[in-house]
């Protein structure tokens, strides 16, 4: 279950790195994002999302492209009105690439998420700070804990 429980928050965080990734360079002011979305999967299982932030992109006098990203991520899992799975995602993403290719990558985010197999409920949370840097991992601590 705690391995199920990291891959969650890990699929909570792709959001914000699918923004990094999709990103390119502009010159101008960053660009505020927000969505919500809720979908129903029928048999009583309906799945809601919603986030928002700040994106930039710039490139930089020496050639590069710089960019960054801040937000917030919620998503909720309920079956028949029942939460069982709610998670609450904030994070942080710098990058620098030089051609297309990365030079400099740093990530932080904070998750909290409760999780329910219809008998109990858990909280979890998890930190992640990691910085890649010319071609290497060079920071990399991950923490998980759950009650």
């Amino acid at each position: 279950m705690l391995r199920i429980a990291q891959l969650l928050t890990i699929a909570a965080a792709l959001p914000g790195s699918l923004l990094i990734a999709a990103g390119t360079a502009t010159a101008g002011p960053a660009v505020p994002y927000s969505y919500s979305d809720c979908t129903d999967y029928g048999s009583g299982y309906a799945y809601c999302e919603e986030g928002h932030g700040v994106y930039t992109a710039n490139d930089t006098p020496s050639g590069n492209e710089m960019g960054k990203a801040t937000g917030f991520v919620s998503q909720k899992l309920t079956y028949n009105g029942q939460v069982y799975f709610q998670n609450s995602n904030q994070f942080n993403a710098v990058f620098v690439r030089s051609d297309g290719d990365p030079k400099v990558a740093h990530y932080n985010q904070k998750s909290e998420f409760t999780y329910s197999d219809g008998s109990a409920t858990s909280g979890c949370t998890s930190q992640d700070n990691y910085t890649y840097a010319n071609g290497e991992v060079r920071h990399s601590v991950y923490s998980f804990q759950c009650t």
